[in-house]
């Protein structure tokens, strides 16, 4: 069978474009140009490399600008690298569209998306997904409703769940600062560490293991044979060193562990030794042993049924 190459040049002479495409078979219409086997496409003004197993050219307000490519897609331009079963393209606008089983490369940010559909505009650098799509970038994994990616940010909209090493994230909305590498989390964030469940309103997360919660923050603390909850305006956790920083702008920290409710001005909690540290107008009640006391320094230890006091006054509460 003999090959037809085909070159379809200046597609509008508005704007000059110019578009080469080869392929097996051709069937040209007065709108619309079917190109099927093999089509092989390169949009020279947008620098835009086409492969697909069909392809049609079609006319809008006179100009030969929409482009539609069907069966095992394949897309290449300066910033992204794409495969989907359809791809629908305005060459004067420079906005596309990507369907069905649709993987996205991002080069400038080596970030990939797996989604059904995301939209670009070439000219503006926006990509946009509205469909259940999944991220990778780094050693970050982040699914959302809404992906959109543009200049120097992402924004992750809608049941947004992400992964980052050993720490899960959720929230309403997570935007990510490609430049400084950090991820803001809102709209009820929940954090699932290796030894430690933290819900607030807020997160401003590093991605190298560090995080600080603002609002309503609360913090389940394990270890193997107890818990600790606190609960503070803010709270900051480093998973690499294993410590945990609580405060108020206003107000006191509170403590429970067991039946020993506390109260301080600062807490700090250091994994390596099961340690928390209160710290400031500290007050404690232990219901079990009737004891109130009241220090400027208090050390809980989690995996003994024990705690040191410093410059501590205390109250043993008879019946």
């Amino acid at each position: 069978m003999k090959k037809l190459m085909i070159f379809l040049m200046g597609i509008s002479l508005v704007y000059g474009g110019i578009v080469h495409i080869s392929s097996n078979f051709v069937e040209p219409q007065d709108n619309v140009i079917t190109y099927s086997g093999s089509v092989v496409a390169f949009i020279e003004d947008d620098n835009v490399h086409l492969w697909a197993s069909t392809l049609t050219v079609s006319k809008y307000a006179e100009d030969w600008r929409k482009i539609k490519a069907e069966g095992l897609v394949s897309v290449e331009t300066t910033s992204m690298i794409a495969t989907s079963d359809v791809l629908d393209y305005d060459i004067k606008d420079k906005r596309g569209k990507l369907s069905g089983n649709t993987v996205v490369f991002l080069s400038d940010e080596d970030a990939t998306v797996i989604t059904e559909s995301l939209n670009f505009d070439l000219d503006r650098g926006i990509y946009s997904s509205y469909t259940r799509n999944t991220m990778f970038r780094k050693d970050v994994e982040a699914t959302s409703n809404i992906f959109t990616y543009e200049g120097s940010s992402m924004v992750l909209k809608g049941e947004v769940e992400a992964t980052s090493g050993e720490t899960r994230l959720f929230g309403g909305k997570a935007v990510i600062n490609l430049d400084e590498n950090i991820m803001e989390v809102s709209g009820n964030v929940r954090a699932i560490l290796k030894d430690a469940t933290i819900t607030g309103e807020k997160l401003a997360y590093d991605m190298d293991k560090e995080g600080t919660f603002t609002g309503n923050v609360t913090a389940d603390i394990t270890r193997e044979k107890s818990r600790m909850k606190v609960v503070s305006e803010y709270l900051k956790f480093d998973t690499g060193r294993g410590r945990y920083s609580g405060w108020n702008s206003s107000g006191k920290v509170k403590i429970w562990k067991g039946k020993t409710y506390s109260e301080s001005n600062e807490f700090n909690y250091f994994k390596d030794n099961g340690t928390a540290e209160l710290i400031g107008d500290v007050y404690v009640y232990d219901e079990e042993k009737n004891i109130k006391l009241w220090a400027e320094r208090v050390l809980i230890y989690l995996d003994k049924d024990e705690m040191k006091a410093f410059k501590a006054r205390t109250e043993i509460v008879t019946k």
